[in-house]
């Protein structure tokens, strides 16, 4: 599960937009096989370029307000906890000067999640950028939902992400506890797991800009 971290100028980031940033409504964005959603706010949308693991990207540059999903197969044995890890390994690895807050198990649409904030210097950044990281354990994956801003806006942005991070849903559903039959497939949906490889988990994107 390796890290790879993008930084992204302002125009660059501009100009690699899917639309523009002054729409306010929520929006929702599907992954390209259909079985992960997320709700993006703040007139916040579609985006590409953040990562190329990710299967969903959202950003709106004039205001500093970036997400990403990165999915992945759920290998044998391993635990969320253990993906957590791993990710809030990769994300300390990739920050220069990087601090970061307890872990705190959550629910994301009933699936159990754990979630930690994490701030630091991207390399090539010149300012230092905050990310609310939240690993999800699905019936068949693991998804890491991040949503970022500059660590000076973070605070006063921090309801707007939390609740682009709430939004995510996969449609395989929440796993079963240890021991419990197979679970089935929801209606109208495929038992396709989604996302990338499993070794595809990254921490985010960071950008110069200010909001």
């Amino acid at each position: 599960m390796s890290l790879r971290l993008h930084v992204l100028g302002l125009v660059a980031a501009a100009g690699m937009l899917a639309a523009g940033c002054s729409q306010s409504a929520p929006v929702t964005l599907a992954s390209e096989d259909g079985q992960t959603h997320l709700t993006v706010y703040g007139g916040m949308v579609a985006a590409t370029g953040l990562n190329d693991q990710a299967s969903i990207q959202a950003a709106n540059v004039q205001r500093g307000l970036y997400a990403m999903v990165i999915s992945s197969p759920k290998p044998d044995g391993v635990t969320l906890a253990d993906f957590d890890e791993q990710v809030r390994t990769n994300v300390r690895r990739s920050l220069i000067s990087s601090t970061s807050s307890a872990t705190k198990p959550i629910k994301i649409s009933g699936m159990d999640a754990m979630q930690f904030t994490a701030v630091g210097r991207p390399p090539d950044a010149t300012q230092m950028v905050a990310y609310l990281v939240t690993t999800v354990e699905s019936a068949k994956g693991f998804h890491q939902v991040t949503a970022w801003t500059l660590a000076s806006d973070f605070e006063r942005l921090r309801p707007i992400l939390e609740q682009v991070i709430n939004s995510f849903q996969s449609a395989d559903g929440p796993a079963q506890p240890s021991g419990a039959g197979p679970a089935a497939a929801p209606a109208g949906s495929s038992a396709t797991a989604p996302g990338n490889a499993a070794n595809s988990s990254a921490g985010g994107a960071a950008t110069q800009s200010a909001p």
